[in-house]
């Protein structure tokens, strides 16, 4: 490998043999990969369990949307309805990702309190054929891989939220040895609050006003 980046790709390439599927996006964390995913879909009212991550109702908001709760209980993942968008941050195992036809993201984590152990990362799973090109360049401030700053003009804003070659160059290591059956990551008794006791929308607002 004489680009750095190369590493990237390769283990965006495991991943996909990994999980199942078609295509595979890293990022620096799941929380990016879901907002990448839910500007892309332009969503608008989202629901999602009351008792998630905070960073969830965040992702929405920032992407544009309304978000609201339901009291669903979830294991190792859950979806963002009515979206095929999937929150698999505690859920990670080989062919995890199945046989889908029409287009579906499944966002996941490599934190080191997840199921992978990394620094840092997550990742994208999908099967939207259209929308690979696109959702690469987001994550990487717009620009197109293998292009230089000077060779790829800007036509769309991007996140800055790659992952780096050395995160990924661990992932791998990782990923060689994990089993292709893993547990999913419990959540504790009481470890999240209710979310539904926030106004989201309302303190984006009032936070973009100031």
């Amino acid at each position: 490998m004489n680009d750095p980046y190369d590493v990237i790709a390769a283990l965006e390439q495991e991943l996909c043999a990994y999980t199942g599927a078609d295509f595979a996006i890293a990022v620096d964390s799941c929380t990016n990969a879901l907002q990448i995913c839910c500007e892309y879909l332009k969503v608008s009212d989202v629901t999602i369990p009351k008792y998630t991550y905070r960073s969830v109702p965040m992702a929405i908001v920032r992407s544009g949307g309304r978000v609201f709760f339901d009291d669903r209980k979830w294991r190792g993942c859950y979806s963002l309805d009515p979206y095929p968008i999937v929150d698999s941050a505690r859920r990670f195992r080989a062919n995890m990702f199945g046989h889908v036809s029409a287009p579906y993201y499944v966002c996941v984590s490599f934190h080191y309190t997840k199921i992978l152990r990394g620094s840092i990362g997550g990742a994208i799973l999908h099967n939207d054929v259209a929308a690979d090109r696109r959702l690469r360049r987001y994550r990487h401030d717009g620009r197109t891989d293998g292009l230089s700053v000077h060779d790829d003009p800007v036509d769309m804003i991007g996140m800055r939220c790659h992952i780096t070659p050395e995160a990924a160059a661990d992932l791998r290591k990782r990923l060689h040895v994990l089993p292709p059956w893993n547990e999913d990551v419990a959540v504790p008794p009481g470890h999240y609050p209710d979310l539904s006791q926030y106004d989201w929308n309302g303190i984006y607002d009032r936070q973009r006003d100031r």
